[in-house]
């Protein structure tokens, strides 16, 4: 299929301006990181062989996602069958109350304000666990914890994130 110069220019423009924002869904929805990129790319070829109508930009952003599930879904169902699509809906409604208006930047900005405020275990449990991928008994052995008492210290954090977001965001 070849497109012609402004053709390629919308897409390009489209491309740049939702990439990030799906790369963040597929995270949201558990997708393993060796996937994202893949997965994004197959989203945009889906929607060029679609012939896509461009509308308002949240229902771009929508139909980008509800492609980006599918595939991934997909995806996962050939490597671990028995996930269905049902049991991702839910994911939706969360993603779209976290994306507000502005794609989700005002949310991530006031995680990162909130990470900043983090230190000590709390920062270093964080860290380890998401920022590395170490399982709870490796960050327990190192840290002289339980994983009863690490996943407490998660918990706590997480809570405390939550929280810290959600009044960086009312502002």
């Amino acid at each position: 299929m070849r497109l012609d110069s402004a053709e390629a220019g919308r897409l390009e423009a489209l491309v740049r301006h939702h990439q990030g924002s799906l790369r963040g869904y597929l995270t949201f929805l558990g997708c393993p990181r060796d996937w994202r990129d893949d997965l994004v790319q197959d989203t945009f070829l889906a929607l060029l062989g679609a012939r896509f109508e461009l509308r308002a930009d949240a229902a771009t952003a929508g139909y980008l996602r509800t492609v980006a599930r599918h595939l991934f879904l997909k995806r996962r169902e050939r490597t671990s069958p028995g996930l269905s699509l049902d049991e991702q809906e839910p994911h939706e409604e969360a993603w779209t109350a976290f994306a507000a208006e502005d794609g989700g930047d005002g949310t991530a900005e006031a995680l990162r304000e909130c990470l900043a405020l983090l230190d000590g275990r709390p920062a270093e449990v964080l860290r380890r666990h998401y920022g590395e991928g170490e399982a709870l008994a490796t960050i327990g052995g190192a840290l002289g914890l339980e994983v009863a008492s690490v996943k407490s210290v998660l918990l706590r954090t997480r809570a405390r994130l939550r929280e810290c977001i959600e009044r960086r965001r009312a502002r």
